[in-house]
């Protein structure tokens, strides 16, 4: 099923977006994966950089300031609020009974995912351009053909299904080893106000440096058991494995998914790629990444998912919510929300006895742009 606010296709439309000259002139520039900086922030100036893994066992290459990180995939949502909706787009969209904007049905150009929404009243979009338009009932979203209204009127979805691939046995989840260099930088957040240096916090909550492993990976990271140790070890290597978690939002929200692994993570809604750290750099594993997933009512599919490049492995992912929508837009409001108390899954949850659901060789894959359904009896495919 489709986000209300989460763009699956998120960077390459928040990019032609930002080229629409018709947006208001006092707007700058949305930023572009080139422009951002919260990728290559480096801690403090006597923070020790080298990003090495346990003694003796992998080396990972020192981050040092610009260099070359892979770019999160950033959701339009995430940019300043004036920049959502490109006038053009607000014309041909209207005010909904609930007082919020919705998206045009028949122009997909003007939807912010792979549907059209309708917009809390009280967000930033709403607030612009049905100001004028007090509440008096529901939603009542439009929804192109072969789409149907979500449970609570705000989005439309789209329902189909494909059978689910099983590739052999589900591989035991264990509880990954501590590591030092894991969250020593501490929590990495988006970047909403130009400002790299202030987009990580330290603490030992979030982790920081120092001769004991603190930090989210540490407490929540997992891995694939070793039979021969019935501990973590370190295969598969160069295979995709994570979870797929089926969540239920009675109403619009906002919700913070934290994630990390050692050496690649990989963060996809209702089967579409939301964030994806797919290279060997150690900030994947030496920041917990945060990101604000903005949920239309409805069931949504969220796919987490960590590849070992080799030697040592570790992959951790929490979601924490739900938040008023909207509430989350900018890096100082996320770092403000009760992360830890709101938290509704967690890899750590799963160590000693849980399993795997995703895999390239092992438990079940999906056709592209599908997700793995795991709410029923039966793991299926859907969209």
């Amino acid at each position: 099923m489709p986000l209300a606010e989460l763009p699956p296709r998120a960077l390459p439309r928040a990019l032609s977006l930002s080229l629409i000259a018709a947006w208001l002139a006092a707007c700058d520039p949305p930023p572009t994966p080139s422009d951002r900086l919260d990728q290559t922030v480096s801690p403090p100036p006597d923070a020790d950089v080298a990003g090495a893994e346990t003694a003796g066992a992998e080396v990972a290459g020192a981050e040092v300031a610009g260099a070359e990180v892979a770019p999160d995939m950033l959701a339009p949502d995430m940019l300043a609020p004036d920049m959502l909706a490109p006038d053009r787009c607000a014309a041909l969209g209207r005010c909904s009974d609930a007082g919020g904007w919705c998206e045009p049905a028949d122009a997909p150009a003007c939807w912010a995912s792979g549907a059209p929404v309708c917009y809390p009243a009280d967000h930033p979009i709403s607030r612009r351009y049905c100001a004028d338009a007090p509440p008096v009932g529901p939603h009542g979203c439009d929804c192109p053909e072969g789409y149907e209204v979500s449970l609570d009127g705000d989005a439309c979805v789209r329902a189909e299904g494909a059978e689910a691939t099983f590739h052999g046995a589900r591989l035991g989840v264990c509880a990954a080893a501590d590591n030092v260099s894991y969250g020593k930088f501490g929590a990495l957040y988006p970047n909403t106000d130009g400002d790299a240096s202030n987009d990580f916090v330290q603490s030992p909550y979030w982790g920081q440096e120092g001769a004991a492993p603190t930090g989210r990976l540490n407490a929540v990271g997992v891995w694939a058991c070793d039979a021969a140790t019935s501990a973590a070890g370190t295969a598969p290597v160069g295979e995709w494995i994570g979870f797929s978690r089926c969540l239920t939002v009675e109403e619009a929200g906002d919700y913070l998914v934290g994630i990390a692994g050692d050496n690649r993570v990989r963060l996809k809604v209702d089967g579409q790629l939301v964030f994806e750290r797919d290279s060997s750099s150690t900030s994947n594993f030496n920041y917990w990444h945060i990101q604000r997933l903005a949920l239309s009512s409805g069931v949504h599919f969220i796919e987490l998912s960590g590849l070992n490049d080799g030697l040592v492995a570790a992959f951790g992912a929490e979601i924490s919510g739900p938040f008023p929508a909207g509430a989350l837009l900018t890096e100082e409001a996320m770092k403000a929300a009760d992360y830890a108390g709101n938290i509704v899954f967690s890899t750590g949850e799963l160590a000693g006895g849980g399993l795997f659901d995703l895999g390239a060789n092992s438990g079940w894959s999906c056709p592209e742009g599908f997700a793995l359904n795991t709410c029923g009896d039966a793991p299926s495919c859907s969209r």
